[in-house]
């Protein structure tokens, strides 16, 4: 990034889109990359105009955005300059936003078993006081019913209802078909969340050659803001409750620190949640499958119970 960061911003525009890993363990990947840079902070979600209220942060215009975002790289050099705003491949104006500002623009999409994701994306919701609904099977089956303006959520504030909608939040197979038909097929990199957790240095190696930067033979993945898997269900609930995360957030604000060093308390996805949410997300996973040409059949395939993580990966 040598000149202005505006002009630099632009010609090596990266974007990542997609909520899952993306949010987490991508970004933190893709910021280690040497002559790479990341927003500050990670998700601005400028581009993200149909959304109101996902972000705290407003930029008046693109100026703004690039000094406020990437103001930091000035004077520096680059081979890719990205962001991680997670809700752009859900947003249906962010894509094209985005190559308005930069029609060369690359895209990395990462993608999860939307089962899944909707119950992880729940559970954070709960989390954070969006959702009061605490029941996933019942807060997926709200879906409808919010569409038609029933059961808000009493403590939604100006947080987009678009998010808490899970069977249209998580439609992974929709919003990837989408992209695709606005995206040339060479600026577009689809990694997999499987893949990623199976073969992190193969996929990095990836996401590097799409980003024409040269590999620094990186080994070491360390994993970040892991969730706590918790067996007792009720404690769990207990620890997402309203009540304590509103006083957590309070003390950290007092002790002027982000984070307590533990991730969200997660809880496991029983077989009636898991039941209700294959029925909704099935066509999504055979899109997917179409799209991808892999076999995910696996995805809405029966299974045990135990292993349902609730807090990873969204």
């Amino acid at each position: 990034m040598n000149g202005s960061s505006s002009e630099c911003t632009r010609q090596t525009s990266l974007s990542l889109v997609g909520r899952s890993v993306v949010q987490r363990r991508l970004p933190s990947i893709c910021r280690n990359i040497r002559r790479y840079s990341c927003p500050r902070p990670k998700e601005p979600h400028f581009f993200v105009t149909d959304l109101p209220g996902i972000s705290k942060q407003i930029y008046a215009d693109e100026g703004e955005y690039i000094n406020a975002c990437f103001g930091h790289g000035e004077g520096r050099s680059y081979r890719a300059v990205g962001e991680a705003s997670v809700w752009q491949l859900y947003s249906r104006d962010a894509v094209g936003n985005i190559l308005r500002f930069n029609p060369a623009a690359r895209f990395i999409v990462c993608v999860r078993n939307p089962i899944d994701m909707a119950f992880s994306l729940h559970g954070q919701h709960v989390f954070f006081g969006k959702e009061d609904i605490q029941d996933f099977r019942l807060a997926l089956q709200a879906s409808a019913d919010r569409r038609r303006g029933l059961k808000k959520p009493k403590h939604l504030g100006e947080y987009p209802l678009e998010c808490i909608l899970y069977d249209q939040a998580c439609s992974l197979g929709t919003q990837l078909e989408r992209l695709m038909g606005q995206v040339d097929p060479g600026r577009l990199l689809v990694v997999g969340n499987d893949d990623l957790g199976k073969d992190t240095r193969g996929t990095y190696e990836r996401v590097l050659q799409f980003l024409d930067v040269p590999s620094d033979d990186r080994r070491h993945f360390p994993r970040v803001n892991e969730t706590r898997r918790i067996g007792n269900r009720f404690l769990a609930d207990t620890l997402r409750s309203r009540v304590v995360v509103r006083s957590a957030i309070e003390v950290k604000k007092v002790l002027q620190i982000r984070t307590f060093g533990f991730g969200r308390p997660s809880t496991q996805m029983t077989v009636s949640e898991r039941k209700v949410a294959e029925e909704v997300f099935c066509d999504e996973v055979k899109t997917l499958q179409r799209l991808l040409g892999c076999d995910l059949e696996h995805w809405i395939a029966p299974r045990t119970p135990l292993g349902y993580n609730s807090g990873s990966g969204v």
